[in-house]
């Protein structure tokens, strides 16, 4: 029996994401996700042909995308 993709105890961090839930969340489109996990850059799994993303560490890579040039609230 297979499980939804949501159902591991429905808890934020265990929710398991599409290619599309990522891109909708970083606001960015579907080919800039599939780069990042290709790359290796952003951690996904291949489940047949579907590429699927632990929310857990979709939030993981994007807490060490900080801007350096931009710490402090300064821009350059």
């Amino acid at each position: 029996m297979l499980l939804g993709c949501n159902s591991m105890k429905n808890e934020p961090n265990n929710r398991i994401l599409t290619t599309q839930q990522v891109a909708e969340m970083f606001q960015v489109h579907r080919t800039t996700i599939f780069r990042l996990a290709k790359s290796g850059e952003l951690k996904s799994y291949k489940v047949g042909s579907c590429r699927r993303f632990k929310e857990s560490e979709v939030w993981a890579f994007f807490d060490n995308q900080e801007d350096r040039d931009c710490v402090g609230g300064k821009e350059t």
